[in-house]
């Protein structure tokens, strides 16, 4: 897996923050040997940069927020009404 900053290969595990929970896939973080940086890899194939990491998980959030409010506004009155 190459580092999305410099390209480097060797890495090593870093724990995972907080905002990493309840995320669309598994993610790790890394840190890259060569250049120091941070990065996410995504599903184990995708190396993305932490900002854009942190932005999905933004999105996902949203959209989990937006499912359940459907869900509730929505499904549960349909299903009591029939």
């Amino acid at each position: 897996m190459k580092c999305p900053y410099c390209g480097g290969s060797e890495h090593w595990k870093w724990n995972n923050p907080e905002w990493m929970k309840w995320t669309p896939g598994g993610m790790r973080y890394w840190r890259c040997s060569e250049c120091g940086r941070e990065y996410v890899v995504w599903f184990g194939l995708f190396p993305l940069r932490t900002d854009s990491a942190r932005s999905l998980v933004v999105a996902w959030h949203w959209f989990l927020a937006v499912a359940a409010l459907g869900l509730f506004a929505w499904g549960i009155p349909a299903l009591l009404r029939s």
